[in-house]
């Protein structure tokens, strides 16, 4: 799928994807700077994952591992510091959360300080049932 706003492109071809970009935008973020390229190349090839691109550089990322069923994770969601405040990730989850919400998926996320930015989607802390994690 290939989604259009203004000069710039969201596409979940994978092909497109920069492993070097992915890697470069991972390693600047709280949750996967020491994630190895090895696991994080095995974390894409194992996954959904869209690329979002200007002028065919890729400067966002965000990655869904899914039973295609009934649940999914959003992870790995980010964009270039230099790119963000511009409605992007607005414009990324609005048209990839689209595909599993009209397949009434439950969606799952962890973030340390986005919630109020995933709210807007739909996401919420809820009280009940509590997340537990090995």
């Amino acid at each position: 799928m290939e989604y259009r706003w203004e000069e710039y492109l969201l596409s979940d071809e994978k092909s497109l994807l920069s492993m070097e970009a992915v890697f470069g935008l991972l390693s600047k973020t709280y949750w996967a700077k020491d994630r190895p390229i090895e696991k994080i190349e095995a974390s894409i090839e194992n996954s959904l994952c869209w690329g979002l691109f200007h002028n065919n550089r890729q400067i966002g990322l965000a990655r869904i591992v899914t039973d295609n069923v009934s649940v999914y994770y959003l992870c790995d969601v980010v964009i270039d510091k230099e790119y963000r405040k511009k409605g992007l990730g607005s414009f990324m989850l609005k048209n990839i959360l689209r595909h599993f919400e009209n397949q009434n998926m439950k969606g799952l996320l962890v973030t340390r300080d986005a919630q109020e930015f995933y709210k807007k989607f739909g996401f919420n802390v809820p009280a009940e049932p509590i997340l537990m994690l090995k």
